[in-house]
């Protein structure tokens, strides 16, 4: 056996090191200057849809609607205060008459719309004023709408129509109750001034004008009152609308409450109601909010819902892709691509696509002008690379789903009429071909208007305007996943490109997209998604839908390149799509010929888990990308290599359960306790560790494994010597491949649970992937170090009873599998052994909490009690580790978040929405490493920022640690000073083809 303690030679880590971001370099500010720069995406938070919080400041997503049935990593944002929508409804004479074509009333049929959408709110405040020329009253004020529901409906059910149409006065007297001014024409039920119900920085406000007819005559009145701060009035369409688009356009972009911390401003939208008015719009238009037309109470239930939806959410971004140059693989190309969403209170959330530049390590617009404002917003004159106009950070506007067509080439799979087995892909073109089950429907009448809409016919008129014909330019969102980049070809003498991005949402939609133009190539959705395409279209539920939500693998290998040329060309391309929430399904699919007009890609195979008697029966929902290993064996007579797709046995969502007591009674089928290797042309079983003896390594693994293995190529032989594992109740494994075997599924020489991270009694959750790296605690040493931090990621805002931790595991067995004293009658050679601890009983048991030094900021430990490694409580209640962390030069970078204090009064956003926070931690002992000038933390932003990441664009100064749109140089973030840690970075190889 080897001396454990020998001197490191070349180690890889795979998959390889540097783990390039795709997000560009920004300089991270000095403390101050962030604390600044905070405050303003506070202001953009507050603002909401009336200007959207940047996608790219934000990436994450903001859920108001408390009612939404969600168990995810949004949730903090549902905490945020419900918007305040003031409805100001139009009781004029005309709302008496009847219409061509209906029964009864405009009146009524307002009334009847209004009613149900009362119901159906949640989460929302709302109050009713009405206007005629007699009369402007505030009915009912802005409050909570369930708990105040039955005198809302009293209100609505009190307005008589007569008399005419001030629209301008209305809208006046509206905005002098949201600003808490004095009435004009109403009344106050509070005294001589209106109570405001905007008590907050953070509020989102909101005034939504219903109208039938054009406004009055000239008020000049209004005229007086508006044009001194907002004027000076031009000319409009209807002259009794004269200073409306000015007042609106004041109330979008005036702080309304100077006595409210922050800039409060107050978004109007518009409903014309048997009305088709250019200057209603225009009015909607400037006050930054929506307008549509309607005609029933079936019209102004859409008129409605699409205004709140635009009211309730705000935007949010995945992380871009972006590849690694065709000629030079150490440096990257220069193109972003970014998958945006827009949450809604409803499943049918809005998605897109979109491509900016990096130049200079800023983020840049089609014209090459820096794509941030001075808020940090997305500039509203901002321009996509795909954008003909400004598109700025409107989610609908520019990008792929601008360039969608009424006939996209849309592929299935599905069974053709009644056959029972699914097909090759084939191109729909009638949807006759297609059962009317297939799709949850029960009649071909439901399922011509599914198939329409996937094609990307508005069939479900989403936009309100009565138009069912009309190209819907839809795409999907893509929450949990970004899109991914292929070269395909590439002509060295020439800039010469063929590139296509993939990317799939949660409608299950995949879509190839032209890099060059942004125009769709083709799309395919799996048959046993077929389902939620219904869900997206009658947009009915208010739980959001998942399909494929999880992230995206790909696989590639190129031709050789000739003696002469360096011209690049794809010889193969695989893609791995995963559900995340959405299913327990994986899906391969060749995308080689993805470029090709006929036959441009084909199934591969399907992986269905959870299904009793499969292969594949413990097989959870798919949280986790595969990962291509290389595994040798045969060795050392005819040493063969083969790639295999490794992956982790997904999650169960049981485990969301916050009192859930551990150790959980597995699920019999789909709970996830389980590691595989599959083929990754055929997505046959090949290997798979786990409880049962269906598996080829029995292992009594317990819980859920959401994350992919790390795999360890000790030797640098290009394959694979050990995985490192990690499950969702913190038991850390590890397996020991056997290069001997005969054959791949004889790999598993051994394997054991080598940690448990809970006490008995705790049930603190691991849902990041472990950062293993090999590091020394004094020359000529070697361990692994296995880094993971617990924190429940399915409810951020959540205090958990014992507080959190980072651990660092240490594992000597670095050079061989780890053995003890206990001989193998059949081999002669001592066994195996994961139970690193010898007690004083002479047992050996695994590695536990009490077993590593807890860090002390007062004490120093020494190497021995660091033998097995160390933990670090965090310091504040709920306090969580939501992302995977980083380990660079023998710091660990570590970004944390902090939950909004429930105890707290909110006066600003910053008490709702929480915060993360950046800390450099020495990988020996856990001691604070960020330089002086930020103290124990830095602040990176409000709310759950996204991964960060180690960059090496390979200029000058060495690596960048990126977060989000912030970036800063490693070492001057690194405080070195007294550090005894030898600095070691992570190495690997690129093969060559």
């Amino acid at each position: 056996m080897k001396d454990r303690r020998l001197k490191i030679p070349q180690v890889t880590v795979l998959p390889s090191p540097l783990r390039r971001s795709p997000v560009p370099r920004v300089a991270i500010l000095e403390q101050d200057k962030k604390v600044q720069r905070m405050n303003r995406h506070l202001v953009a938070l507050r603002r909401l849809s009336q200007r959207a919080l940047s996608p790219l400041v934000a990436g994450f997503a903001l859920s108001l609607t408390s009612g939404m049935a969600m168990a995810d990593d949004t949730e903090v944002y549902r905490a945020l205060s419900g918007p305040k929508v003031l409805f100001v409804l139009d009781a004029s004479g005309s709302m008496g008459w009847s219409d061509k074509g209906f029964s009864d009333s405009r009146m009524a049929r307002m009334k009847r719309a209004m009613s149900q959408l009362l119901r159906e709110l949640r989460g929302i405040d709302v109050g009713i004023m009405d206007f005629t020329s007699h009369r402007l009253r505030l009915l009912h004020p802005v409050a909570d709408v369930e708990s105040n529901q039955a005198a809302l409906q009293t209100a609505l059910a009190n307005i008589r129509a007569g008399g005419g149409t001030p629209t301008v006065a209305a809208l006046y007297e509206a905005s002098q109750y949201m600003r808490g001014e004095r009435p004009y024409r109403g009344k106050s039920p509070t005294g001589t001034s209106y109570t405001s119900p905007v008590k907050q920085e953070c509020d989102s406000s909101h005034i939504v004008l219903l109208t039938d007819g054009v406004p009055a005559q000239r008020d000049d009145d209004i005229v007086n009152k508006v044009s001194p701060n907002y004027g000076p009035c031009g000319s409009t369409p209807d002259v009794g609308g004269t200073c409306g688009a000015e007042l609106a356009g004041g109330l979008a972009n005036t702080d309304q409450r100077a006595d409210l911390p922050g800039e409060n401003i107050i978004t109007t939208h518009a409903i014309g109601f048997n009305l088709r008015s250019d200057w209603l719009k225009g009015l909607a238009s400037a006050g930054g909010g929506v307008y549509r037309d309607a005609e029933s109470s079936q019209d102004l239930l859409v008129a409605f819902d699409g205004i709140l939806n635009s009211v309730a959410f705000s935007s949010a971004a995945s992380a871009p892709s972006i590849s690694v140059n065709s000629f030079n693989e150490s440096r990257h190309q220069d193109e972003l691509y970014y998958a945006f969403y827009q949450p809604y209170r409803k499943p049918r959330w809005d998605g897109n696509v979109k491509k900016y530049r990096i130049r200079d390590g800023e983020i840049v617009d089609a014209d090459n002008n820096p794509l941030l404002d001075a808020d940090g917003v997305v500039a509203e004159s901002s321009r996509s690379l795909w954008s003909k106009t400004a598109d700025g950070e409107s989610i609908l506007a520019g990008g792929m789903a601008a360039r969608q067509s009424a006939e996209r080439k849309w592929y299935t799979d599905a069974p053709i009429g009644n056959s029972v087995s699914n097909n090759s892909p084939f191109l729909v073109t009638d949807a006759s071909a297609l059962a009317p089950n297939l799709f949850d429907v029960a009649t071909a009448a439901e399922r011509d208007r599914l198939v329409s809409w996937v094609r990307g016919v508005d069939s479900a008129d989403a936009d309100g305007d009565l138009n069912f014909t009309e190209p819907n330019r839809y795409v999907a969102d893509s929450l949990h996943n970004s899109p991914i980049l292929v070269s395909f070809a590439a002509r060295e003498s020439s800039s010469f490109r063929s590139e296509a991005i993939f990317t799939a949402n949660n409608m299950g939609v995949v879509h190839a997209v032209d890099a060059s133009s942004g125009d769709e190539l083709w799309s395919y959705s799996p048959w046993e998604l077929l389902p939620n395409v219904k869900a997206y279209v009658d947009n009915k539920s208010e739980s959001h839908i998942y399909g494929l939500d999880g992230e995206i693998l790909l696989h590639t290998e190129r031709k050789a390149k000739s003696a002469t040329s360096y011209d690049y060309e794809i010889e193969k391309a695989w893609m791995y799509l995963t559900q995340r929430r959405g299913g327990n399904s994986l899906f391969a699919m060749d995308i080689t010929n993805a470029m090709s007009s006929t036959n441009p890609f084909k199934v591969m195979w399907k992986i269905h888990g959870g299904v009793d008697g499969t292969d594949f029966r413990d097989l959870g929902q798919t949280w986790a990308k595969p990962e291509m290993i290389p595994i040798r064996y045969g060795c050392p007579l005819s040493c063969t290599t083969r790639n295999v797709l490794m992956f982790g046995g997904g999650y169960n969502p049981i485990y969301d359960e916050k009192d859930l007591a551990f150790p959980v009674s597995a699920a019999n089928t789909g709970h996830g306790n389980v590691i595989y290797l599959v083929d990754p042309e055929t997505g046959e079983l090949i290997w798979s560790a786990g409880k049962g003896k269906h598996h080829d390594l029995i292992l009594p693994m317990n819980d859920s494994i959401p994350t992919t293995p790390i795999p360890v190529d000790i030797d640098a032989d290009g394959g694979v010597d050990v995985l490192f594992g990690s499950d969702i109740a913190g038991n850390l494994w590890r397996i020991d491949f056997s290069k001997e075997a005969a054959e791949v599924k004889d790999l598993a020489i051994a394997g054991g649970k080598i940690a448990a991270l809970n006490l008995p009694g705790e049930t603190l959750r691991f849902f990041n992937r472990l950062d293993v790296v090999v590091s020394g605690l004094t020359e000529g040493t070697a361990a692994f170090s296995l880094v993971m931090g617990s924190g429940m990621r399915s409810s951020p805002t959540y205090n958990e009873s014992e507080k959190n931790r980072l651990y660092v595991v240490k594992d000597a067995w670095v050079f061989s599998r780890p053995v003890g004293k206990t001989i193998d009658p059949a081999t002669k050679l001592r066994k195996s052994e994961y139970r690193y601890v010898a007690n004083e009983n002479g047992k050996r048991s695994i590695i536990r909490p009490q077993n590593l030094w807890q860090y002390s900021a007062t004490a120093t430990a020494s190497n021995g009690e660091r033998e097995y490694g160390f933990f670090k409580v965090l310091s504040e209640t709920g306090e969580k580790i939501l992302q995977p962390t980083l380990t660079h030069s023998g710091q660990i970078f570590m970004v944390s978040f902090v939950p909004p204090d429930p105890t707290a009064v909110n006066t600003s956003c910053a008490f709702e929405i929480g915060e993360s926070r950046l800390h450099v931690l020495d990988l020996n002992d856990g001691s604070n490493r960020l330089a002086s000038r930020y103290g124990e933390h830095l602040r990176v932003g409000p709310g759950v920022v996204g991964n960060g990441s180690i960059l090496d664009t390979g200029g000058k100064g060495g690596a960048d640690f990126v977060i989000g749109l912030n970036s800063e140089k490693v070492d001057d973030l690194i405080d070195t000073s007294g550090s005894k840690m030898r600095r070691m970075v992570r190495t690997g190889w690129l093969e060559k083809q």
